[in-house]
């Protein structure tokens, strides 16, 4: 079970099937350039297993791929050309795996990676559900990420991850974003999630990293 909180109600839910969205602010930091947060990177592995010790099936849904991009070429300010842009996520992506891939090795979980569109939950939906059940099984945490190296239009990894939940059936949306409110950058495509994880019955929160390293810990599966 876990404690469900929303406003001042509390209530207990059993979880089978979570969906976890990493916002790039939660994964980056910035000094002279950009810089994915390895340690964070590491605290969401340390998570998955958690996830696996209670039989949980996870899937995280994460962007970054840019940021990641960034990094590489010493990059403080994101582009404004939509083809720098697409550039850096090409890059990026490999690096950004390679970084889950590796803090994921800690505790003996593989990492697969999908990259979706839109058009591809609606076209693809049954082997996407394979994908992430298959990679499961196997002890493997499914990352998916947004097509953002060619995209003809950029994907919002937020309803993204609603559309990934309400595919999977998921009883629990969080959405891990710095410092964790529809304040923050992309609060209408938040909301956005949130009304659509809702509408078919998903519990959905929006929630800093600090919170849902809380939220797993003190749940009792």
């Amino acid at each position: 079970m876990i404690a469900f909180h929303v406003g001042n109600v509390t209530s207990q839910i059993s979880i089978k099937k979570i969906v976890l969205k990493y916002g790039t602010n939660a994964l980056t930091y910035a000094d002279e350039y950009v810089h994915i947060n390895k340690k964070r990177i590491a605290e969401i592995a340390q998570i998955a297993e958690t996830l696996y010790a209670r039989n949980i099936e996870a899937v995280l849904v994460t962007s970054g791929a840019v940021a990641a991009g960034m990094e590489l070429n010493r990059l403080l300010e994101r582009p404004d050309d939509d083809n720098a842009i697409g550039n850096l996520a090409a890059e990026g992506q490999i690096y950004l795996m390679a970084s889950y891939q590796e803090a994921l090795m800690q505790y003996n979980i593989g990492a697969c990676q999908l990259l979706v569109s839109a058009a591809d939950i609606s076209r693809r939906g049954e082997l996407i559900k394979r994908r992430i059940k298959d990679s499961f099984e196997e002890r493997k945490l499914t990352i998916i990420n947004a097509n953002d190296a060619l995209a003809a239009k950029f994907v919002d990894n937020d309803y993204l991850a609603a559309r990934i939940a309400v595919l999977c059936n998921a009883d629990y949306l969080i959405m891990v974003s710095e410092p964790g409110n529809l304040g923050s950058g992309g609060g209408i495509a938040k909301q956005k999630a949130l009304k659509l994880a809702e509408k078919h019955g998903i519990k959905a929160a929006v929630m800093t990293h600090t919170e849902l390293e809380e939220l797993i810990q003190n749940g009792n599966n």
